[in-house]
């Protein structure tokens, strides 16, 4: 027997969440249930596999003195939590009476999460999760005024009404997007990027977070790692890219933010540093991680005798190629570019001599690195410099707005404070903090400042 969605049930809880097309493919999905009056269909602190749809009768939810705290009848769905979480069952469901229902197991329901209807199943399970967490707080991990999931509900049907070829205003979309950048963030600081909510949450958002370029290029790492140099064209481009409508309005919204904001607001800020070190005369400059050096080309191209020696290292040859290329096209002439692992070098395992630079400089390199690995790199460009010669490394500061949908898209690094910054210089060859720490304007980077002393 299958049920017909425009049925009953249509207009109730769980399943008057879920658009038509998904309500029907998913009913068509699972195994009719009967079971009587009484019958326990889950009891807390068991491994729940699978999730029910009422479609006639009444359950009811205990906690762990068998004292009813709530009641689900039809439309509604049970065990949803413990799918959303991973986590065993946080209260017991019973019969009170003969109860109908549809059943799909969590690979099903997973794989059905991955497809098409993805969207209108996880808003449905997030109006869901957050209408009912609050009066199933025994041993539920998430509360709804914390829950990364109560975002998604409105981003989902923004989303929804794109993909159905309706216009949606962009600020629409970016609002809904902070929502829940913002909520993920909290969840992040409170309970952990390894909390089973949290890795529920991105293995259901990521297919559609997918969707935008940024994103899939941060999660998918096509070239090693989530910062490549590609990825920072795409942000300093600032021009929304993706799959449909639905990417393209999410690859705006993600370029917004904060954290992309930051990666822009860094060109500017080196390009001033840069141009003021060689407003009187020209500097020897490296550059650590050079990527697309967008910073350096800005600088030549109201200055192009600001340089008398440049250094780019970088560990990607397509990064080290296209800024060749772009320099030989600007008729640069001083630029030698060496394709060089920064570890190694910072572990002497490779070798590079440099001398009486006025400027090392990395805009983004040290947030993957370990304190340790980065006390060794300050160790390897300390005599690099002349006596003078300031060094200016920048990571992204601990109170970034972003760190949740960072993790969220497993673009992992080392938030780090200025008391993190100051000490790692301290323990260098610099041997006392920081000289000064610099921002751009969003206050996400932070660049520590250290300067070689005179002799």
């Amino acid at each position: 027997m299958r049920h017909n969605s425009s049925g009953p049930a249509a207009g109730l809880t769980f399943l008057s969440a879920l658009d038509v097309e998904t309500r029907s493919a998913l009913v068509d999905l699972g195994s009719d249930e009967f079971d009587g009056a009484g019958t326990v269909l889950i009891e807390a602190g068991n491994v729940v596999t699978e999730v029910s749809i009422i479609t006639e009768g009444v359950a009811d939810v205990l906690d762990g003195d068998g004292t009813v705290i709530s009641t689900l009848g039809p439309g509604e769905i049970i065990g949803e939590l413990a799918f959303i979480t991973g986590q065993q069952a946080s209260a017991t469901v019973t019969c009170r009476e003969r109860v109908e229902s549809i059943r799909l197991g969590h690979k099903t329901l997973e794989k059905f999460a991955a497809g098409p209807h993805g969207a209108s199943l996880w808003r449905a399970l997030a109006v869901s999760s957050a209408t009912r967490v609050g009066s199933r707080r025994s041993g539920a991990p998430v509360a709804d005024s914390t829950s990364p999931f109560a975002g998604v509900d409105e981003l989902a049907s923004i989303l929804e009404q794109l993909d159905s070829g309706e216009d949606v205003p962009q600020d629409e979309v970016d609002a809904a997007f902070g929502v829940f950048v913002a909520q993920v963030d909290r969840f992040v600081r409170e309970s952990g990027a390894d909390h089973p909510a949290f890795v529920k949450l991105r293995e259901l958002v990521v297919p559609f977070t997918s969707k935008s370029k940024l994103m899939n290029r941060v999660w998918s790492k096509p070239h090693g790692y989530s910062g490549d140099w590609l990825t920072l064209e795409h942000v300093y481009a600032n021009v929304p890219e993706g799959d449909g409508p639905v990417g393209r309005a999410l690859d705006a919204a993600v370029l917004g933010c904060p954290g992309p904001t930051s990666i822009r607001n860094r060109r500017p800020l080196f390009a001033e540093l840069l141009s003021d070190l060689s407003s009187s005369s020209p500097i020897r400059a490296t550059a650590l991680a050079c990527g697309p050096a967008r910073e350096v080309t800005d600088v030549l191209t109201h200055n192009p005798y600001a340089f008398s020696e440049l250094n780019l290292l970088d560990i990607d040859s397509t990064a080290i190629d296209y800024v060749s290329k772009k320099l030989e096209d600007m008729n640069v002439d001083v630029a030698v570019l060496h394709e060089s692992n920064l570890i190694k070098l910072a572990l002497g395992r490779e070798q590079l001599h440099l001398a009486d630079q006025d400027i090392v400089y990395s805009i983004g390199l040290i947030d993957y690195f370990p304190d340790e690995l980065v006390i060794a790199l300050l160790d390897l460009v300390h005599p690099w410099l002349k006596p003078g010669g300031r060094v200016v490394l920048g990571n992204i500061h601990e109170r970034s707005p972003v760190m949740g949908l960072m993790e969220l898209l497993e673009w992992s690094i080392v938030h780090r404070t200025e008391d993190d910054m100051n000490r790692i210089f301290e323990a260098s060859a610099f041997g006392r903090p920081c000289q000064d720490i610099l921002w751009e304007s969003e206050g996400v980077n932070m660049f520590a400042v250290g300067i070689r002393a005179e002799e």
